[in-house]
């Protein structure tokens, strides 16, 4: 009782993509998570180089999930205990719930993975020269992932968090035509 979420506001679709460098968006040196080739059941934690607000809390790093989602105010302990539970049950379950991940934010959970060179998962957080940092913003872009043992499935999607709370999901592309 009490608590106020975050501010709902309505963004337009804009899609900065962090894997073509360009100089209108400021983008040059959005890089890879992990290294190419197989990847599948894999979380990394990242600084996000900026404040984010969630539900009243500050956070300045996540742990992204190749699985398709974030978990905020997670360590590298912590990042041990969601390989564990992902390599069990790549799928979300019951939320909330005591294990972890919490504070999570999934704009895709399903057991996604990449194969080959082709897709990655990049992260870049965005400081425009104003006063307001409230425009101060990560992207967090899954490119070209598969879902699991369908590869005729792609997907590429971002989630961007600013730093006042708000949080917007974007779908480039999912190929679902043969989803199962």
């Amino acid at each position: 009782e009490g608590e106020i979420p975050p501010s709902l506001r309505v963004f337009p679709f804009q899609w900065i993509d962090l894997t073509e460098p360009s100089k209108k968006a400021k983008v040059f040196s959005a890089e890879p998570i992990f290294a190419s080739g197989q990847l599948d059941e894999e979380v990394d934690v990242v600084p996000m180089d900026m404040t984010f607000t969630y539900f009243g809390e500050k956070y300045n790093s996540t742990a992204i999930s190749v699985n398709g989602f974030i978990a905020l105010g997670i360590n590298a302990t912590d990042r041990n205990a969601i390989l564990s539970m992902t390599g069990l049950n790549s799928y979300p379950t019951q939320m909330p719930s005591p294990q972890l991940p919490n504070n999570v934010i999934a704009p895709f959970w399903m057991d996604l993975a990449f194969d080959g060179v082709e897709g990655n998962i990049y992260y870049r957080t965005f400081k425009p020269e104003t006063a307001d940092k409230s425009f101060d913003h990560l992207i967090i872009q899954w490119e070209k992932t598969r879902i699991f043992h369908q590869r005729n499935t792609i997907a590429t999607f971002q989630i961007v968090l600013f730093s006042e709370g708000g949080i917007l999901f974007q779908y480039k592309t999912i190929d679902a035509a043969n989803m199962r």
